[in-house]
């Protein structure tokens, strides 16, 4: 169980029947935050980090620096053929058109329900490019096919993966649909990666759709190795939302670990855990979805996912070049929002060193080295002077909301406080047994171990050599050895890309759903 924490939050209530206001004052608070942070965004010069880098911090700067050389933010192909005026009739061409090309499972369950749905032009159009894009996408004419077709073999993999483990470990668990999620690259970056998961589409639809369906900017495309965060998405979101009560029992365990209810009634007398609980049974979709993603593909994940991030954010503008490479320390949400529902970017590292703990099939000696250069990267992407706080609205399981204000800054609260909780958070994921898995735990069902990391390491040593990696190892054992070849020499990333399309080109005609009979 957890131990007590320091005395570190200002907390208000703020309930949905209570409009008592100190949230005037925090919404201030947080107005002047994001004031704050604009000015943090546009000028920040000159900071320089007090410890010494490392070799493997050297080699995670120059990971990142190869990522953002990739342009993170670009639009790409294909539009959608309607461009900004969709009607009923060239939304159904553009389904019907391409519709042949998905095996006939997926033109049964998916693309012949889309056009009668009433709803289908009300949907946002980013929502709507989603839904059907999965279909459209799939005609050689616009261009994308090779590239989406190796994207579905990674997809394919996590999630037959998943499922093959819940048949090997004979549990009773059903899934929402037996077949994979499908896939798309969405023509604009403002949005992501996200994933309408499996329940999203029943609730959208009233068409019996339970498909789910992964989205990425088309700007990664020809980038697979980026598709490794992804894990974080099949791996996780899809796998979780597919499987019944396992999102409710992972929240119900987080609570049960903070020792979370009851709440008290007045919340005058709320505890430092309850506090965390509540938190992080609010963050826990996409915690356990970082958790499940390293499951699926190791360690690396954490290191691509640092990597990826460190060069978004500095494309985006909110680090300069004197800050790069750099994590966000803070979560701010104005006004009287909710937070986002990701933890906030620094904690992710230590919710994944918490998983690596725990890792029984993986040795001791590599679960140390993995932690080691994890705890070095944290530290080295922990700006100076760039606020570090988790400030917003998070609600609670009785139609109430509280506004937590936590500064992470000492003395009053070290951010290490807050990394130690979300490694025990991580660890706690990793290792619960949940009721809907029959008392064993997830890691139990899907896991990295040695034979997994000795196959990616050898595929790692076959890229540097700039060798074929084909039919070395099934596509998250790829994408973990092409992580690691970037990590050892960044300067390899045009042979690593080449060599990796092919060998997912490899996968996916041998994949179960979308290969060739």
């Amino acid at each position: 169980m957890p131990g007590s924490f320091p005395q570190m939050y200002k907390v208000e209530l703020k309930g949905l029947k209570q409009m008592v206001v100190p949230g005037n004052q925090f919404s201030h608070q947080a107005r002047l935050l994001q004031q704050c942070l604009s000015l943090y965004t546009l000028q920040l010069k000159g900071r320089r980090r007090g410890e010494s880098m490392t070799a493997d911090t050297d080699r995670f700067v120059q990971l990142c620096k190869k990522f953002a050389t990739i342009d993170l933010l670009a639009n790409g192909p294909p539009s959608p053929p309607w461009y900004s005026l969709p009607t009923q009739q060239n939304v159904k061409v553009a389904i019907e058109t391409s519709a042949l090309g998905l095996p006939q499972s997926y033109q049964n369950d998916y693309a012949a329900k889309l056009p009668s749905i009433d709803n289908l032009l009300s949907l946002p159009l980013v929502n709507l490019e989603t839904v059907t894009g999965a279909v459209y996408q799939h005609d050689p004419v616009l261009g994308v096919l090779p590239q989406l077709q190796r994207f579905l073999a990674v997809i394919s993999h996590f999630y037959h993966s998943f499922m093959a483990d819940v048949q090997g470990s004979q549990l009773s668990l059903t899934m929402a649909s037996t077949l994979p999620p499908l896939a798309l690259f969405q023509h604009s970056a403002t949005s992501g990666p996200f994933t309408l998961t499996s329940d999203t589409m029943k609730s959208l639809f009233n068409c019996g759709i339970t498909i789910a369906v992964v989205s990425i900017p088309s700007a990664y495309r020809d980038h697979p190795v980026l598709w490794a965060s992804l894990a974080h998405e099949t791996g996780g979101h899809d796998v979780k939302h597919a499987s019944g009560a396992l999102l409710t029992d992972l929240r119900k365990a987080v609570r049960k670990f903070f020792r979370t209810d009851p709440l008290p009634s007045d919340f005058l007398n709320i505890t430092d855990e309850q506090i965390q609980g509540i938190l992080w049974s609010y963050w826990i979709d996409e915690a356990a979805a970082d958790v499940y993603g390293l499951l699926n593909m190791g360690p690396t994940f954490a290191l691509n996912l640092a990597s990826y991030f460190a060069a978004l954010w500095y494309q985006s503008g909110i680090f300069d070049s004197n800050h790069f490479p750099s994590l966000r320390t803070w979560s701010i949400a104005s006004g009287y929002k909710f937070l986002e529902t990701h933890p906030t970017d620094i904690l992710r590292l230590s919710l994944a060193i918490g998983v690596i703990e725990n890792l029984r099939g993986l040795s001791q000696t590599t679960r140390d080295q993995y932690i080691t250069t994890l705890k070095q990267i944290a530290q080295l992407c922990t700006p100076e002077d760039t606020p570090k706080t988790i400030h917003g609205y998070v609600p609670t399981m009785d139609m109430s909301k509280i506004a937590l204000q936590l500064d992470l800054s000492e003395p009053i609260v070290p951010l290490e406080t807050m990394q130690d909780i979300a490694r025990r958070v991580g660890a706690h994921i990793a290792t619960v047994q949940l009721p809907t898995l029959e008392g064993k735990s997830i890691q139990d069902i899907e896991t990295w171990d040695d034979a997994d990391e000795m196959i990616a390491q050898q595929i790692a040593a076959t890229f540097q050599n700039g060798a074929s990696v084909v039919g070395m190892g099934n596509p998250a054992q790829l994408l973990a050895g092409a992580t690691m070849a970037l990590f050892a020499d960044a300067e390899k990333y045009t042979v690593v890309t080449e060599k990796l399309s092919e060998a997912l080109d490899h996968s996916y005609k041998l994949d179960p759903t979308w290969g060739t009979p």
